[in-house]
């Protein structure tokens, strides 16, 4: 069968000789009347025709090759598209797999905190500054376990080929693994600081709480021989004195506790971003 092209191919050229005998003829008669040459006359129609022809042929032929090029380029587009999608899906697997392995890898360890966790918010919810100067390695450790865990997931999620629907996904997968308690610290410590932290007597009320801490888990310090003639307004002061170097070590551990839970906050928030 006969292709659309070669049929066009045939019409023009049965096109051409019929334009080429009737213009042959057309001169020829009209070299009868006016007397001159048919062949040069026929010659230069000729070349203006076949001219004609051959730019009509190579505007063809570029707009043909122009078209090839434009569907090899979106031939190789689509395969570059295919290729970053089939990384973007492959690395996408294996973070639902390193998560997934590090949940289950923690799982016990995370949840043995969890009653730990539980009074930890009680007492920053309830502003019992005694009891978190007493228990500040306790959160420390928590919430650096949190910490640990959080800043390994976020480098795992920021992946530049991940869209923000596949990191929301893995993001809901983590926080549907890990205890609620955990997310919660972060935000009552927070609270907890800024309602407190910001008093211009802060620093004395924490050496207070520090003292009384060590008061009230010592029922039998005035009994000491050398608290035996003083008050307990004496025994308080010689405490602070004595414990200098302790307070201000507990109140440093304290305000890294707080800048922890911050920088925790922040990955947490920046998450999907």
């Amino acid at each position: 069968m006969y292709t659309t092209k070669s049929i066009k191919i045939a019409l023009l050229i049965l096109s051409i000789v019929i334009i080429y005998v009737l213009g042959f003829a057309f001169v020829e008669h009209k070299a009868e009347e006016q007397q001159f040459k048919t062949f040069e006359v026929v010659t230069g129609l000729s070349g203006l025709v076949l001219s004609v022809i051959g730019s009509i042929y190579v505007y063809n032929a570029y707009k043909a090759q122009e078209e090839q090029i434009n569907i090899q380029k979106k031939q190789i587009i689509e395969q570059q598209i295919d290729i970053e999608e089939n990384k973007k899906e492959a690395q996408f697997d294996r973070a639902l797999d390193i998560i997934y392995s590090q949940l289950d890898y923690n799982k016990e360890k995370m949840a043995s905190e969890e009653n730990s966790l539980l009074h930890i918010n009680v007492r920053f919810k309830a502003k019992k500054t005694n009891d978190i100067i007493g228990d500040l390695d306790k959160i420390w450790s928590v919430l650096n376990l949190f910490h640990s865990e959080i800043t390994f997931y976020s480098k795992i999620i920021n992946n530049k080929r991940f869209t923000t629907d596949d990191k929301e996904l893995l993001v809901d997968i983590i926080k549907k693994n890990i205890h609620l308690y955990y997310f919660a610290l972060v935000e009552n410590i927070q609270i907890y600081h800024r309602q407190t932290y910001d008093k211009e007597d802060f620093i004395k009320e924490f050496q207070n709480f520090y003292i009384n801490n060590i008061w009230i888990n010592s029922p039998y310090l005035a009994q000491k021989h050398e608290y035996k003639n003083l008050r307990e307004k004496e025994i308080k002061l010689d405490l602070l004195n004595r414990n200098k170097q302790n307070i201000e070590t507990a109140h440093h551990k304290y305000k890294s506790i707080i800048d922890l839970s911050k920088k925790l906050k922040d990955r947490i928030d920046t998450f999907c971003k």
